[in-house]
């Protein structure tokens, strides 16, 4: 497991979560072979995967997905890269895919997601 962030004040009060600043967000090497199936959404996959840690740190927008179990990090990169990160007793990386801009604009308008 590789470390890749950390929880946010601004995170943890713009979504009312119940984790300490500074809990650790991790990502395991098996999730990259998950996240290739997205490979074709990318300019670059591998720069996109290089930078997960840089999402993380400096998202445009954080989400809520509707299930509350997991945090959506957003950042432009040639397109938006979104980031889920799941919430549970560990924070874990799970996917990474790229979203489109009316798909982002609707997360916004939905009061889901969260210009940062």
């Amino acid at each position: 497991m590789k470390k890749v962030g950390k929880l946010t004040k601004k995170v943890i009060e713009a979504f009312k979560l119940d984790y300490e600043e500074g809990t650790v967000i991790l990502l395991s090497p098996k999730r990259k072979k998950h996240m290739e199936k997205h490979r074709d959404e990318f300019s670059d996959f591998d720069v996109a995967f290089e930078n997960i840690d840089e999402i993380i740190k400096n998202p445009d927008y954080v989400g809520r997905h509707p299930n509350g179990r997991s945090l959506e990090y957003i950042k432009r990169i040639d397109g938006n890269v979104l980031v889920a990160v799941r919430l549970g007793e560990k924070l874990d990386v799970r996917t990474m895919y790229v979203i489109r801009d009316t798909k982002l604009k609707n997360y916004i308008k939905a009061g889901r997601t969260k210009k940062m």
